[in-house]
């Protein structure tokens, strides 16, 4: 059986589904009714010790004593095991209903009243958390130590607008709440030089999904004007990033550089280059420095953006 309606919002502890109880029903009912007959056991063995312990000992046999004192431990065993048993039925029977485990909103369903499920069968239908909801964006491993001390200060009442990102939607418009930081990472990708940040939003109104795209907005209180690069440009190996400059005699060279902030499908240069300099894009893994090139200067490849 299905209990919900697809798309409905759903609360911790909703049942979901009901799969066939009536086996697992009748299974509780003979493990209840075994360890009601394990407790008689029980009690008839009990009694039996305790009338030959009270009788005067020269007047029974020691192997009835014994008997009689390992009937009841036996007795005893047989309850536990009884009792087990039926904490096991009820579990699988707590099985057969399924209820939802967080709060959000239910998408479709799987499988409807009368199909077969089994261990194999996938998951029966995914609930998402919408309000709040998450938000993951990279930053500059440069720009790592600036949000570790604004953590630090937010703890002390001091509010930094770096943890207080903002969203731009898809269609160019301005989500209505600020995130707060949930937390950084705790490893730098080394393929980009970035660390992956978590970033929560109310989200009352439900505008934002989960794998939704959004651009993430972030307020520094000094702005810089910094060069960008095409990510594709930049060259990152175990002495850091690099790119290929082009000098005014045609001649290639390597320059460090020190990443920013990722802007879409480029990255801001903090330190390394200025703004105006001639950086090779495509191509760079059939160049190598102290080559004459010719280059195409039909677009600029560096610019400037505000960071």
């Amino acid at each position: 059986q299905v209990k919900f309606k697809e798309g409905d919002k759903i609360a911790v502890g909703d049942v979901l589904y009901i799969i066939e109880p009536a086996p697992y029903k009748a299974k509780v009912n003979i493990c209840r009714a075994q360890v009601a007959q394990a407790e008689a056991i029980l009690q008839k063995n009990s009694r039996r010790l305790q009338r030959l312990q009270a009788t005067r000992p020269e007047s029974i046999r020691a192997t009835d004593m014994d008997n009689a004192i390992a009937e009841e431990l036996q007795a005893k065993a047989q309850l536990e095991e009884a009792k087990a048993t039926l904490v096991r039925a009820e579990l699988d029977l707590g099985y057969t209903i399924i209820k939802a485990q967080i709060s959000g909103r239910i998408g479709r369903t799987a499988y409807t009243r009368g199909n077969l499920v089994n261990l194999s069968s996938g998951p029966l239908a995914r609930i998402v958390q919408l309000d709040p909801i998450r938000v993951v964006y990279p930053i500059s491993e440069n720009d790592l130590p600036a949000i570790q001390v604004a953590l630090h200060d937010a703890g002390n009442g001091h509010a930094n607008p770096l943890l207080q990102p903002r969203i731009r939607m898809a269609n160019g418009e301005h989500f209505q709440n600020n995130g707060r930081i949930d937390f950084v990472d705790n490893q730098v990708d080394i393929s980009t030089g970035t660390i992956a940040v978590w970033a929560r939003f109310d989200n009352h109104d439900e505008l934002l999904l989960p794998g939704q795209y959004v651009t993430v907005l972030i307020s520094k209180q000094q702005p810089n004007i910094m060069p960008v690069v095409p990510q594709a440009a930049v060259i990152i190996d175990r002495q850091g990033a690099s790119v290929l400059i082009v000098d005014d005699q045609n001649k290639v060279t390597s320059r460090p550089i020190t990443t920013g902030v990722a802007t879409g499908t480029k990255w801001a240069v903090e330190s390394g280059l200025r703004a105006g300099e001639k950086v090779i894009i495509q191509g760079i893994q059939k160049v190598k420095p102290g080559q004459i090139v010719r280059i195409n200067t039909n677009k600029p490849v560096v610019g400037a953006k505000e960071q």
